[in-house]
């Protein structure tokens, strides 16, 4: 059941490698496609948010890895790749807008109407919601249906904490509910005074050994 739950998990932000291994881990990634791997060995020449370019030290040819930004999964969650290789060069940034006329001098400006006299219909997040914008689709009905022809439809990629009450799993077959968040300094610490990040229930493991 444990098993089962695992392919419910949501990715995490900033993963970090296991202490305690079973030896398959790499296996396990090379065999889920998601890691971009060259094929042969060569020289980094850029690495920016949308492809790798590697040039192989065999024959000179250049390589081009695309990678996965902000793509919705088939299970709600974000699919999103950054590079770990040094860069060979960078990229200019670019200038962000930081200037905008106010609400009510834009809509007398251009619809000639008051503030007072205009009804707000846009679509806001829910308070303390909070996102990354990373699509826009605007879809439109065939057949001339009248009730919502026109749908625009925003996808938001958000990044939530875990909190209490969340299922977490492990990859032996043990599962537990978030009971209690404690600070780092009220946390269980290890001999050379490293804080321990999660404490599992010991009775999780042998239960699960059907």
């Amino acid at each position: 059941m444990s098993s089962n739950m695992q392919r419910q998990a949501v990715p995490l932000s900033r993963s970090e490698k296991c202490i305690v291994g079973t030896g398959l881990e790499r296996q396990v990634a090379l065999d889920s496609g998601v890691p971009a791997i060259a094929d042969h060995e060569g020289k980094i020449i850029s690495a920016d948010t949308d492809k790798i370019k590697i040039i192989f030290s065999g024959n000179g040819d250049t390589l081009s890895i695309p990678l996965v930004m902000y793509q919705r999964s088939n299970k709600n969650t974000c699919m999103h790749q950054t590079p770990r290789v040094p860069r060979g060069k960078l990229t200019p940034q670019v200038a962000k807008e930081s200037s905008y006329a106010p609400e009510d001098r834009l809509l007398r400006a251009i619809l000639g109407i008051q503030v007072s006299a205009s009804k707000e219909t846009c679509l806001k997040l829910p308070i303390g919601g909070r996102g990354r914008v990373i699509d826009v689709r605007w879809i439109q009905k065939k057949g001339g249906s009248s009730y919502n022809p026109e749908t625009i439809r925003v996808y938001i990629s958000q990044k939530r904490e875990i909190k209490v009450g969340d299922k977490v799993a492990g990859r032996h077959g043990n599962k537990g509910i978030i009971s209690k968040i404690l600070p780092r300094q009220d946390m269980p610490y290890l001999q050379d005074g490293r804080p321990v990040d999660m404490v599992f229930n010991p009775l999780g493991v042998p239960s699960r050994m059907n």
